[in-house]
């Protein structure tokens, strides 16, 4: 079993299987407190302590492991520490006078997300039945969800690899919530955030008289968007966003 060890202190790692994505953690009044935090080595720049990045941490490696571990000083009553696309492990470490002790700290979630800490995860189903865009839309709001909203390439890469990871092998294309207004031609994404970060293949889109909706490929891990024929039939990503604890 890999151990924690600080100076006058040693506890068990807590098993992989059991790492979360963002805790809280805080100060005890006349003590001096620290949050232990013990992640992968290839994913320190994850850890967010409150909306910020790590200030010069000093990570230091658990023998036998991949891990390794940084002491953060607490200042707060309630701190929120959390990683944008991993797991990790947290603890308080307090010490007052000669006595140092230690506990797991409490975990709000095991779902790591680039937005902030998960309270409750977003949603992504794949539609089982290939149909118009209009049709796939119809069916997203019908299970209470809506046609899949990329408008940043943060968010598009996280939903496109778990699109990929839970596609079947038959699954080529899937419609997106993008498509072009009828009035100025322009492309909009359903969720009305700016269209700024486009993933289009070479090529497209093609000119206003060309498809008027947006399809993904999942041919391979570029999930290149064409324009299309919305009345072509494909699968819908239906989607809903996560929400997150205030920070």
């Amino acid at each position: 079993m890999a151990l924690l060890y600080r100076p006058g202190l040693l506890l068990p790692l807590i098993p992989e299987m059991d790492f979360g994505s963002c805790f809280v953690v805080g100060l005890i009044p006349d003590t001096q407190s620290f949050a232990v935090i013990v992640v992968h080595k290839d994913f320190t720049d994850g850890v967010r302590v409150g909306n910020l990045p790590l200030e010069s941490p000093e990570w230091k490696e658990l023998t036998g492991t991949e891990y390794v571990s940084t002491d953060v000083k607490l200042l707060q009553v309630k701190v929120v520490i959390w990683h944008t696309s991993s797991t990790m492990a947290v603890y308080f470490k307090g010490s007052k006078g000669d006595a140092v002790f230690g506990n797991p700290a409490a975990m709000l979630s095991k779902t790591p997300d680039f937005r902030g800490c998960v309270l409750v995860p977003e949603v992504l189903k794949i539609g089982e039945v290939a149909d118009g865009w209009r049709e796939s839309l119809r069916y997203c709001r019908g299970e209470n969800l809506d046609l899949v909203s990329m408008p940043s390439a943060q968010l598009g890469a996280q939903i496109s690899r778990k699109v990929f990871e839970a596609k079947d092998d038959s699954l080529q294309e899937v419609w997106i919530g993008m498509r072009r207004s009828s009035q100025t031609g322009a492309w909009y994404w359903l969720n009305k955030a700016p269209v700024n970060d486009t993933n289009w293949k070479e090529g497209e889109p093609g000119m206003v008289d060309d498809g008027q909706c947006a399809i993904m490929s999942l041919e391979n891990e570029d999930f290149g968007w064409s324009d299309e024929d919305c009345c072509k039939a494909a699968r819908p990503v239906c989607y809903s966003d996560p929400i997150l604890l205030p920070l």
